[in-house]
């Protein structure tokens, strides 16, 4: 009897083996006929080249992630497999100009598997939402958050950076725009409320970019737990910013999660607002300590520069690399255009989904 079921499971298990490899193969082929894909590796089973990936990201040299599979496979376009999803890479002009050029036509926004596991209704914010969000920062909108967010400036400057020689301006400014996010977006004002939820933020931060696998111990297991306690921690706000604008003791346009709250055309659920709350933050947080931090970065390499940009002159002439000099008639202030300048030296990347077919052009 024992026997007999052996042999039943082996054959089971055998056909099913025959199908998948069937039904791989057939995949490959279709894929082959219609959309051959350019050169490259996908790395190891599973995780790809992830671990190539973060380990450049963290070490600060990304861009050679990006320059040695370039040479080693195709300057125009090459094919690999990070963070849990396989993807094509255009690391060159052309490249580039047809994604932005295309963007709206043939591209959707597109976050790695790890962002879409954190945020399981994020799809709500990406597909459905881009209305509501646009209205949530209009000029009159922002202009009722500037003077909280001056005030938060100025306090955070005087605590962490006047009277000290040396600073270490990533973790502040990382600690900086999660305070005044906290406050532009959810009214949070309490500084042991902040404390603990910059505490969980960082840990969710840490794990956004990283292979999506609730394994133990890994940065991707600590983010899902610390998306889990902010959420616990947002869903407590939403429920009391509920309860005062029912008693009429919340003005709604004190900060952006009234706004929501008082949006009646698509009423939504805790856990949309959760993650639309946290893709915000989340947003804004990488985003903004980036730009500042690469700007206060070569402001420190370009002395001659940063003494121009105090005096708010823009600079022309040798102080300004020949490529990165803005063009004659158009609008010079200051901030935007050193802005601008700084993070075209900075290396930076996006996903895109591409929705309809395209053969790339094949180059040598």
């Amino acid at each position: 009897m024992e026997h007999i079921l052996l042999l039943i499971i082996v054959a089971i298990l055998t056909l099913l083996a025959i199908l998948l490899f069937a039904h791989g193969s057939n995949r490959k082929w279709v894929a082959g006929r219609k959309q051959p894909l350019p050169p490259g590796s996908f790395g190891w089973p599973i995780i790809g080249e992830s671990i190539q990936f973060i380990s450049a990201l963290k070490t600060g040299f990304g861009e050679e992630f990006i320059t040695e599979r370039a040479k080693k496979y195709s300057p125009h376009v090459f094919k690999t497999s990070v963070l849990g999803d396989k993807v094509v890479i255009f690391p060159g002009q052309a490249g580039n100009k047809f994604i932005f050029t295309n963007e709206k036509m043939l591209f959707d926004p597109y976050l790695p598997s790890s962002m879409r596991k954190l945020f399981p209704t994020l799809d709500f914010v990406n597909l459905g939402a881009n209305k509501n969000i646009n209205s949530l920062f209009k000029p009159d909108s922002v202009d009722k958050l500037v003077a909280s967010i001056d005030s938060v400036s100025k306090h955070h400057l005087n605590k962490y950076w006047v009277g000290n020689k040396e600073v270490k301006a990533q973790n502040l400014l990382e600690l900086y725009t999660i305070t005044v996010a906290c406050g532009a977006f959810m009214g949070m004002k309490d500084v042991d409320q902040i404390s603990e939820f910059s505490h969980h933020f960082n840990i969710l931060n840490k794990g956004l970019f990283t292979v999506p696998y609730k394994i133990p111990g890994t940065p991707f297991f600590r983010a899902a737990k610390a998306a889990e306690a902010l959420g616990r921690q947002i869903g407590l706000i939403v429920a009391q910013k509920k309860a005062d604008m029912s008693r009429k003791l919340d003005s709604p346009v004190q900060d952006i999660l009234s706004q929501l709250l008082s949006d009646g055309e698509e009423p939504l659920t805790e856990m949309e607002m959760v993650d639309k709350i946290l893709f915000f933050l989340v947003s804004g947080n990488v985003t903004t300590t980036s730009v500042i931090t690469s700007t206060m970065k070569y402001l420190a390499e370009y002395p001659d520069l940063y003494n121009e940009v105090m005096k708010g002159k823009w600079p022309f002439g040798s102080l300004v690399p020949t490529f990165c000099r803005w063009p004659v008639g158009r609008p010079k202030d200051v901030t935007s255009v050193v802005v601008t300048l700084f993070l075209s030296l900075s290396c930076s990347f996006s996903f895109q989904a591409l929705f309809c077919s395209w053969r790339i052009k094949k180059t040598t």
